[in-house]
């Protein structure tokens, strides 16, 4: 396919095989140092490209394409663990990104947001997208954009993969996990079923709790211990925020 709306393998076997083509073709191409640079495209790899994409999103397929990419490099055993395949995930996530913004008609910032949080499901970007375009005018969206941001600045540069609630000290921290809790169990089960606009009200319902966490607690205390737990935990509130995207990125009016 060209363009959108242009012909496309309508049966399974015809959507593997041009799939199957096209992939071996980008990932191959790349490992081997034949990525496109400006106007250079010998290997004709953004059309290939470009074709992956419109394929997964117009026949809806509920595929991880990042692990398919990974999958084709299982082939090239000479080039295994080559640093280029994260180029060849990074180029498969351009072409979406400028599909969805010139043929889908979605903002250059919810594009952003969803395409920064390394989610390989095209389809489910392009969901994840149309649904964060429709909440943003919405009341309270802003809102939660900006607590989400505090959270996800202070987080920065962090990989803490732990933390332990019974270190809680203030009543804020407390509210924040029964609420994250709540929202956390809701949400694991609306993901499967692709029900992103329920998933962001779930997540407006974090965004009291979220400020009322910054205005009662000091997460860069001087305790290494309380400072460290405190944000183990807002790194899981990111973590749940990642089910759409990283909400930091969405431009606030007035900002």
């Amino acid at each position: 396919p060209r363009f959108r709306g242009d012909r496309l393998p309508k049966t399974a076997v015809g959507i593997a095989v041009s799939l199957a083509d096209k992939l071996d073709t980008v990932v191959g191409s790349i490992l081997i140092g034949e990525e496109p640079t400006g106007s250079r495209d010998p290997y004709g790899l953004r059309r290939k490209a470009n074709g992956i994409v419109r394929i997964a999103l117009e026949r809806e397929l509920d595929l991880d394409f990042y692990r398919l990419i990974r999958d084709v490099e299982e082939l090239y055993d000479f080039l295994k663990r080559h640093p280029s395949i994260e180029k060849a995930i990074d180029f498969l996530n351009e072409r979406l990104y400028q599909i969805l913004l010139q043929e889908y008609g979605l903002d250059y910032d919810i594009l952003d947001a969803t395409t920064s949080v390394g989610e390989g499901n095209l389809w489910r970007v392009l969901l994840k997208s149309q649904a964060l375009q429709r909440i943003r005018s919405g009341e309270g969206f802003e809102e939660l954009a900006v607590a989400f941001s505090r959270v996800r600045n202070i987080t920065s540069g962090y990989s803490i993969d732990h933390f332990n609630p019974e270190l809680f000290e203030e009543e804020a921290e407390r509210e924040l996990w029964r609420a994250y809790l709540e929202a956390r169990k809701i949400i694991e089960g609306l993901e499967p079923e692709r029900r992103y606009d329920e998933i962001l009200q779930e997540l407006l319902e974090l965004k009291g709790p979220i400020d009322r966490y910054f205005d009662d607690v000091l997460v860069m205390c001087n305790s290494r211990e309380l400072r460290e737990n405190r944000l183990g935990f807002l790194l899981k509130i990111v973590e749940l925020f990642s089910v759409i995207g990283d909400l930091s990125k969405v431009v606030i009016s007035g900002s």
